[in-house]
């Protein structure tokens, strides 16, 4: 009889995904109704060195466009490095590099804490 034991596969938004035991003990499923806002920030509001992942991006087209070419896109772990003295614009690490944003764009891009 095979050993049941090294994994699993999880199907999610009509993609499979194979994860191990370890990873799968960590995931935590609650229903729709259970999920709260709370541990939703805009990155303009995200402290300095907490990082955090995007949830979304908010703005017009163009907007998200430009900064998802930024590299500023869906589940990507970004935080904040250093702002400027006068609180515009922030400078985050994204992707393993500095970016600068005006903090009106920063305001558009919803993140959940990590």
């Amino acid at each position: 009889m095979p050993d049941h034991t090294s994994g699993l596969i999880i199907y999610f938004q009509g993609q499979r995904l194979a994860v191990s035991n370890d990873i799968a003990n960590q995931i935590s499923v609650a229903p729709v109704g259970e999920i709260t806002t709370d541990h939703f920030k805009t990155l303009s509001d995200m402290p300095i060195n907490k990082p955090g992942v995007v949830a979304k991006i908010l703005g017009n087209k163009a907007l998200r466009k430009r900064l998802m070419d930024m590299g500023i896109t869906k589940n990507t772990v970004v935080r904040i490095d250093r702002v400027a003295p006068l609180g515009d614009p922030i400078e985050l690490v994204v992707r393993g590099y500095k970016l600068s944003l005006r903090k009106s764009d920063a305001q558009l891009v919803v993140l959940t804490e990590i």
